[in-house]
This record gives C-alpha cells, structure tokens and sequence, in this order.
C-alpha cells in the first residue's frame, strides 16, 4: 500500500524534528548551568539553537536546500509546460544560496565585514542584517505580483 505525502503529513513530521530540537537544546543547556561535564558542554555544542555547526544548523541547511530543489524541480515542469518558470527557478536559487549561507556563515563574516566598516550598534548590531535586508526588500518588490497571481491556497 502507497501512502500519499499531503502537506499535512510534512508539517506534521518537520514539526516533530523542530520540537526535538528545542527539547534537546532547552534540555542541554538546563543540564550546563547545573551539572559541570564534559559530555554535558559536548551535547550543548551539538544541539544547542544558537550554535553555528550544530545540528539544529543542519537541519535548517538540509531543510533550505530540499526547498530549493523542490522549487527547481517545479520551475523546470513549468517550463516543459510552455508555462513561465523564471520566478520559481529564482527563488529555487535564492533557497539554494541560503542553504549554503547556513552551512558556510557568510552572513557571520559579512556581519563582521559591515560592523567594521559602519560601527553598527543598537538594532543593527548584526551588520549582516543591512545587505540582507536590502535583498530582501529587492526580491519582495521583484516577488509581489508573482506571489498575489498564486492561488489563495498556495500563497
């Protein structure tokens, strides 16, 4: 027997994985502050959120990149459709470069390029946030009018 993979099935199983992760983070650091191990700091480096090259890290890099080649794969069909593919081959990228941004941290070494050279503080602390933020603006201008054409349900 063939089970169908709904969308409810996906959020569904990705919410278990997301759930797990913060358990093991909470319970990782709750364990730190009151017990002094070595296995104790080894599990907090491993699934603590807030560590670069953690697992969490992982997951959220294989999480980007399955999106990113799901989009793909939509925008080549469209294109053997005759139907307009561009968009969604660019956002497919878009998702592929932030898998890679997650794995390799160019957002941290951009963060340090940009506080050296502005003095950001305060909110703008993360100098990555400046460039970022302008992408993002970009592609939200870029994006409008392809997301408000999908129907209501996808959008």
């Amino acid at each position: 027997m063939k089970k169908k993979l709904s969308p409810k099935y996906v959020l569904r199983f990705l919410s278990i994985i997301i759930a797990t992760l913060i358990v093991l983070s909470t319970l990782g650091k709750g364990l730190q502050l009151n017990v002094d191990n070595k296995f104790v700091d080894f599990f907090v480096k491993l699934f603590y959120l807030d560590n670069e090259m953690a697992v969490p890290t992982f997951y959220s890099a294989c999480a980007l990149s399955l999106s990113g080649l799901i989009l793909i794969l939509i925008a080549l069909k469209k294109k053997d459709l005759q139907e307009k593919y561009l968009s969604w081959f660019g956002l497919g990228l878009v998702f592929m470069f932030l898998s890679i941004d997650e794995i390799c941290v160019i957002h941290e070494h951009l963060s340090g390029m940009v506080q050296k050279s502005f003095k950001t503080t305060g909110f703008l602390y993360f100098g990555w946030v400046i460039p970022y933020g302008i992408l993002i603006l970009l592609l939200g201008t870029t994006y409008f009018r392809f997301v408000m054409a999908l129907q209501s349900r996808v959008r």
